[in-house]
């Protein structure tokens, strides 16, 4: 009996493992075909549960031109982040790097659009251009039915050629190999269209307001995108720090009959040391900035703002918080711009 019992065992053995296999097998497919465990949530479920994108803070801007959109959801907001900026859909949280002119911005991947100039993405998912608009690019753009497609205020402007009396200065304005030098000698018009035009706009503020809302508000970065930018999220006074090295970083200081404008882009530690807000180049000194925030919107004889200083210009005047204006329809040999998005 105990020899039949051992060879029975022995029998059986092979047999008892495969329906234990089966048995588990069966159980495997089981949970593969509903995609939920015991609990109800499936393995994917609870390591990443599924969130709502919030509605984005920052408006599309009704633009001329394609441009691309933020993907998978707007970027923005309310919180605070690594980067000490909350408030205004300004998400201030982990931006990493991407492709050039994107971000990844709070798990939303921020595309700016590239026309008429490269942008690079900050916190909060706005977008403004690398360096001030150039000459080259300037000169490539050729609108059509110019005063249809300004505002109210700029019915006057007829065209949007340089001022020819401001380009033949014979000290102030460059006149050999210029072409990535800022386009100067233009008046606000001039460079709202150009931005509009493009799919982007004048900078100013975070939102598509208009441009009078944000007078008073220009060294508050959770209401000005330029300043923003400049100050590195209201950390800097110039767009390097707090202090100013010898030899400056940036193209100013210099006697308006002795120097110019430089390439934009030239003077590489002319832009912030936060990586967050870095590979933005020259919003302090070489052009001064025209920017969508005007003290009324009548016409031609308004008061908008300058920003960023410029090389005929001292240190006090180069603060991303400088408070200098001109009128609308103004033409600089040291004044220029540069667009954000959206």
């Amino acid at each position: 009996m105990r020899g039949y019992g051992r060879s029975s065992i022995r029998l059986l053995h092979p047999c008892i493992l495969m329906m234990l296999w089966l048995t588990w097998a069966g159980l495997s497919c089981s949970l593969d075909r509903s995609g939920k465990s015991a609990g109800g949530i499936s393995p994917h479920d609870a390591a990443a549960p599924e969130t709502e994108i919030p509605d984005s803070d920052f408006p599309i801007v009704d633009v001329m031109d394609d441009a691309p959109q933020k993907v998978d959801g707007q970027a923005g907001s309310s919180g605070q982040g690594d980067s000490g900026v909350g408030g205004n859909g300004q998400a201030g949280s982990s931006v990493q790097a991407g492709a050039a002119g994107s971000a990844i911005d709070a798990g939303i991947n921020v595309v700016c659009p590239d026309k008429g100039g490269k942008m690079v993405a900050l916190p909060g998912g706005v977008c403004i251009d690398k360096t001030e608009v150039t000459r080259a690019a300037y000169s490539a753009w050729q609108p059509m039915a110019v005063k249809d497609m300004q505002p109210k205020e700029c019915q006057w402007n007829e065209s949007v050629e340089p001022d020819p009396q401001c380009m033949n200065h014979p000290k102030d304005v460059c006149k050999k190999d210029c072409d990535e030098h800022p386009q100067v000698c233009i008046d606000w018009c001039d460079a709202w269209l150009f931005c509009r035009s493009h799919g982007k706009r004048l900078c100013g503020s975070w939102s598509t307001a208009s441009s009078t809302d944000i007078f008073d508000d220009y060294d508050d970065e959770e209401k000005d995108v330029w300043y923003y930018a400049c100050s590195s999220g209201g950390a800097n006074d110039w767009t390097f720090g707090d202090q100013v090295p010898e030899p400056r970083p940036c193209n100013f200081g210099h006697n308006s009959d002795s120097g110019s404008t430089v390439a934009a882009g030239s003077m590489m530690d002319c832009q912030s040391p936060n990586p967050l807000f870095a590979g933005v180049f020259d919003l302090t000194g070489n052009a001064a900035e025209w920017q969508d925030s005007c003290a009324a919107s009548k016409g031609k004889k308004d008061d908008c703002r300058l920003r960023g200083g410029s090389y005929d210009r001292g240190a006090p005047s180069n603060r991303c918080d400088s408070e200098r204006v001109e009128k609308r329809d103004t033409a600089s040999f040291a004044t220029g711009f540069r667009c954000c998005w959206p």
